[in-house]
């Protein structure tokens, strides 16, 4: 709405009712009146003027026949105010007409003092509620700049860190989505999975900051104390500081001889238990000797209740057993969203950065999807791509 000029359009058919709003609104300054005699001009005049505020005698609003109101309200985040000139004593009117957005009521027979009352009180909040929607609108911009840049520091941290220690990427996107598979076993929120994301993708941040320039290697280093020097880098970054504690507590021990604080059971962030028996399997899974993943899920219990957390294994071997792990290198591949086709099949969960499910695994893409998947992609960049079925891609 404008600070300078005010669209008020009153709908009103009496001529003595009229003659008073040409008297209190016709010359007021910042005020640009329209009159209409009936609801069909009323309707015509909202539709090409949109107006901030409306006044509307009872008779245009009849009981069978809201439409006017409806027309007012189609257009709900720019719509104007509408106060509707009622009898004192006409309560059941009143209140149907609030339950169709009236918004205020002015009293019959209207008078030129208790108009100009009316429209100037309304108007002033029909500014303010324009200045709550702009600062909403702001707001909603800021969040999705936020939320671009986040991801494109994200992006940055891994790059840094798969140059430096080639294939730690691909290692931190495995990681990260079997630890999300078993987080939803725990039915750990979306939110709090954000951060566990993080942690999975950044785990090895820390070997840059320990390798001397005499070894260019962080062997022989424990592995806590890469943790650690991964919380202290994540730690500083504001957006980071919930990854920093899933990180720092990944290498604490169920039984509290694990490091570095020695936490015990339940002292142990349960997305930090997680992330240390998925990270271990991957190890071992991953680490050239061809182990399956059943031997590599014995070789785990039997540090079950010591290293790892009993149910968080339970929850990893049930995983595996649906194949969810055993399939990661042989039957999928992460590919940009730009690249989806029609016909491909998802072999993971697609979420957002910020945690929100958009599409389940198995779902078969089709041009409605991808499309919608394109558009989100341009508002909320899903830059780790999508895992679908190898047999889809080729």
């Amino acid at each position: 709405m404008s600070e300078a000029r005010a669209r008020v359009l009153v709908a009103e058919s009496d001529p003595a009712a009229i003659a008073v709003y040409r008297e209190a609104l016709g010359s007021e300054p910042g005020i640009q009146l329209t009159l209409a005699g009936d609801a069909l001009d009323a309707m015509r005049a909202c539709q090409q003027e949109a107006p901030d505020l409306t006044i509307a005698g009872s008779g245009l609003l009849a009981a069978d026949d809201w439409a006017l109101a409806r027309q007012l309200h189609h257009r709900a985040d720019e719509r104007g105010i509408i106060v509707m000139v009622s009898d004192a004593g006409d309560c059941d009117r009143r209140h149907e007409a609030l339950m169709r957005g009236v918004d205020e009521f002015l009293r019959r027979p209207v008078d030129v003092a208790s108009v100009l009352a009316k429209v100037r009180g309304m108007l002033r909040l029909k500014r303010a509620y324009d200045r709550l929607r702009l600062d909403r609108d702001e707001m909603e911009r800021l969040h999705v700049q936020l939320s671009e840049r986040f991801e494109q520091l994200m992006k940055l941290l891994v790059s840094i860190l798969d140059m430096s220690l080639p294939g730690a990427a691909d290692r931190g996107i495995r990681v990260a989505r079997l630890a999300d598979r078993v987080a939803d076993k725990f039915s750990v929120p979306s939110e709090l999975r954000k951060d566990l994301d993080i942690a999975a993708r950044l785990y090895e941040l820390g070997r840059l900051v320990m390798i001397t320039p005499e070894s260019h290697s962080t062997v022989g280093t424990d592995a806590w104390a890469v943790a650690v020097a991964t919380r202290d880098i994540l730690d500083r970054v504001e957006g980071l500081k919930g990854a920093a504690e899933v990180v720092g507590s990944m290498f604490e021990n169920w039984d509290g001889t694990g490091m570095p604080s020695h936490l015990l059971q339940g002292q142990i962030p349960l997305r930090s238990r997680i992330l240390r028996a998925v990270l271990d399997y991957d190890g071992e899974l991953e680490g050239g000797r061809g182990a399956r993943p059943a031997e590599v899920m014995a070789r785990l219990m039997e540090h079950k209740a010591a290293r790892y957390d009993p149910l968080v294994l339970v929850h990893l071997e049930s995983v595996v057993d649906a194949g969810a792990g055993a399939s990661e290198k042989t039957d999928r591949r992460v590919i940009p969203i730009a690249s989806l086709e029609t016909g491909m099949v998802l072999a993971d969960d697609l979420y957002t950065a910020s945690g929100i499910k958009l599409l389940a695994r198995g779902t078969r893409l089709g041009a409605a999807a991808i499309e919608s998947l394109l558009r989100r992609h341009r508002v909320e960049p899903l830059l780790h791509g999508a895992c679908v079925k190898i047999d889809k891609v080729a």
